[in-house]
């Protein structure tokens, strides 16, 4: 079985070269509209080309010049005190402030020049998620200023104004500008395979982005919109304004106010109103993680919530909060515990049981003693969810529910069937303990971009170790590797008319990355569970800024299994073994001529042969309002009928993919493990008989590595053994 010995070294050989090699091809994405169509489509903006012809772009405004940020000096300028790691842990104020001398002036300096503005309302990234973005807001970009002086023996308090209208249009026009950064040359370009994986990344993009967009437009949409972004209503965000003060004795206090291009310590550019030591609690974003449980208990179904967590936002930025749960021993082995682990905390929820109780635990001994009964003792879980509450200062709102497990299934829940006592039985006695005690999730909470300067020079990370969650850092590369990737392809999006379209977070971000077992089988899993970008453009357009969303979530659904495939050494070429995603389905769904449809909750109708759970998705989906597009029929993966969607918001145009099973992924489940001179291939075989055993073999490079993969693939199956071959 899966030993966690053997789970911590392949997490520790997972390739951290992905990563630098994502962000070298990453650097075609700022080209400009011209070079973007003669780069061979290597951007997104490329993936605009095949549009029809539209109207001239809107001049961004003047001043956009002025703005902070657009003068970085590069990765190289700085020395921290610490080395540069894969887990983020150098992103620091504190460092950066010791790597600038702990000198005011230099420290105000480096934010003036190196951290952008970028509008939206509150409190969300704070100092640190800031910093990881290398961009923010006036607040959050006063804290990260704050905590830098704050670390250099400097008092700090902040200032609120009103910035006169031209300044904040002049500071609001800087997003559309491109960063200048030696950070953005590279030596050389990439390598044959990394260049093979881009060009299948962007045709499967223009494959998918052309299809969604001409189903769209043939319905008329975007036929309406949500809430403009325009540039006027960015820039009377950007008039709500917040610099510093600082003094180093409490006594004088010197202004400091790095939002413009010129500005030096002292200078001021709206008037001062509020001064306040810390910022109030109610700018802030919030977030609330709850696990929840329903369980049979007395012939009915009752919810209970057995976890809760809640934090600032900004206190998440950049943060992997795992997810896993405590197994109980002998009688008490059905018996489980949710954790959570948020470094160096861990928050342990309530027991609950996973299959009914059986005599000799301790809760059905106590309950007997007093006359009861084993069902009276706990109600055995029939599912298990983790919920998120997203709250935003304005008083707005979000829940996002992600299923850990169903024992239901969606198709008869809707159908609203009763369940009798041996359905229950059968129901939970599918779910192994040993495998749901291994299973772990890592909610990898961001609230801004990860700038690829952070990722730049890295240190060899850490030798295997036995602690219990060295298998987490093979989770997290995975969640960075996806989540820098997409940041630095699709953040600036350059159509064919020279419109400029930034788009950049404005609420949090989590992505879920799981290792778990799903029908028996060990799957690692990647799950854009809230991916919402804010798409602006100069001159609000309604359907470029529709499209432009609709294309970073095509661009990010084909993503993830670009990323999954290229840590596993198999990019997207032969994936229907190894790869299940939205961008397979459509793949293969064109490969096998079957046409494609746009589901409204008006029509048409869907077709009686889908997958049961797959199908009622959808139709929850649509009855939410979302429009749905997808195969007019169930596709053939890997010998079985699956099922999966573009999920469209009718108003913003924000585009999911989604599969059957709920999730918002691809999923792994078989690879060749690559590091930098070894190809690592591993089994899992299950016999007929149910016997399980693991098998690891080495080659020298991954073309040996792949021969002998798929032969053993195919001797194993013709032999009727069940496989499972991943990575981590």
């Amino acid at each position: 079985m899966w030993s966690r010995d053997r789970l911590t070294y392949l997490a520790l050989v997972t390739v951290s070269a992905l990563v630098g090699a994502a962000c070298k091809a990453s650097d075609k994405s700022a080209a400009t509209s011209a070079d973007a169509q003669a780069a061979d489509s290597a951007t997104p903006a490329a993936a605009e080309a095949s549009q029809a012809p539209s109207p001239p772009a809107t001049p961004i405004p003047d001043g956009a010049n002025d703005g902070p940020g657009l003068h970085r000096t590069g990765v190289d300028a700085l020395t921290l005190p610490v080395p540069r790691s894969l887990d983020l842990s150098h992103v620091n104020p504190a460092y950066f402030a010791a790597a600038l001398k702990h000198d005011p002036s230099r420290i105000f300096t480096y934010v003036r020049d190196e951290i952008a503005f970028e509008p939206y309302k509150g409190a969300l990234r704070g100092s640190r998620g800031t910093l990881l973005a290398m961009a923010g807001n006036s607040v959050d970009r006063a804290a990260l200023l704050a905590a830098m002086l704050v670390s250099s023996k400097q008092r700090v308090r902040f200032v609120h104004g009103t910035l006169p209208q031209p300044d904040a249009q002049r500071l609001v026009a800087s997003i559309w500008v491109e960063h200048s950064s030696p950070d953005a040359k590279t030596d050389g370009g990439p390598s044959p395979e990394l260049r093979a994986a881009g060009e299948q990344f962007m045709a499967a993009i223009q494959r998918d982005g052309k299809l969604v967009r001409d189903l769209l437009r043939r319905d008329g949409r975007p036929a309406q919109s949500g809430q403009p972004v325009t540039l006027q209503s960015l820039t009377n965000e950007a008039q709500d304004h917040y610099w510093v003060e600082s003094s180093p004795d409490g006594r004088t206090w010197t202004p400091m106010d790095p939002s413009f291009a010129s500005a030096q310590p002292g200078q001021v550019f709206a008037e001062p109103g509020e001064r306040f030591d810390s910022l109030p609690e109610a700018m802030y974003h919030h977030i609330e993680l709850r696990v929840r449980t329903e369980e049979a208990v007395g012939g009915g179904v009752a919810s209970h919530e057995v976890l809760k967590y809640s934090a600032r936002a900004a206190d998440l930025s950049g943060v992997d909060v795992f997810l896993g749960h405590d197994v109980g021993q002998g009688a008490d082995a059905n018996h489980v515990r949710p954790f959570l682990v948020v470094r160096p905390r861990t928050i342990e929820g309530e027991w609950f049981w996973l299959k009914p109780p059986t005599a000799g635990n301790s809760a059905v001994s106590m309950v007997d003693a007093l006359g009861g009964s084993a069902q009276e003792a706990a109600g055995t879980a029939l599912a298990e969810y983790i919920e998120l509450d997203f709250a935003n200062p304005d008083g707005s709102g979000e829940t996002v529910v992600r299923e850990v497990f169903d024992r239901i299934g969606k198709h008869r829940r809707k159908a609203g069937t009763a369940l009798t006592d041996e359905q229950i039985a059968a129901a939970t006695g599918s779910l192994a303990m040993v495998d749901f005690g291994r299973n772990l999730y890592d909610l990898f909470f961001t609230t801004g971009a990860i700038d690829r300067a952070h990722l730049k020079h890295l240190a060899v990370g850490p030798q295997p170790n036995r602690d219990r969650f060295d298998v987490a850092a093979g989770l997290h590369r995975v969640g960075l590797a996806y989540t820098a990737v997409s940041d630095a392809m699709t953040s600036r999006v350059v159509a064919p008319s020279g419109a400029v379209a930034r788009l950049y977070l404005d609420t949090p971000r989590v992505a879920i990355v799981e290792l778990a077992t799903v029908n028996g089988k060990r799957r690692l899993g990647l799950d854009l569970r809230r991916e919402r970008v804010r798409a602006a453009i100069p001159g609000f357009r309604k359907e470029q800024l529709f499209l432009a969303q609709v294309l970073r979530g095509v661009a990010d659904g084909t993503l993830e299994r670009v990323v999954t495939g290229a840590s596993a050494g198999g990019g997207l070429a032969d994936p229907g073994k190894a790869l299940f995603s939205t961008s397979l389905v459509f793949e293969l769904a064109q490969a096998q001529k079957v046409g494609t449809v746009l589901l409204t909750q008006q029509g048409p109708a869907l077709r009686d042969d889908l997958p049961e759970d797959g199908r009622a998705r959808v139709e929850e989906s649509l009855a939410a309002g979302n429009l749905v597009i997808a195969p007019e029929r169930a596709i053939q993966v890997a010998g079985a009928g699956r099922y999966a969607w573009w999920q469209i918001e009718p108003r913003s145009g924000a585009t999911t993919a989604v599969t059957d099973e709920g999730l918002y992924q691809g999923t792994v489940e078989g690879a060749i493990v690559r590091t930098e001179n070894r190809s690592y291939v591993f089994f899992e075989v299950t016999e007929p008989g149910g016997a399980t055993s693991e098998h690891v073999y080495v080659f020298a490079n991954d073309q040996q590595a792949s021969l002998f993969f798929n032969s053993m693939m195919e001797v194993w199956e013709a032999a009727n053994y069940e496989t499972f071959f991943t990575l981590l």
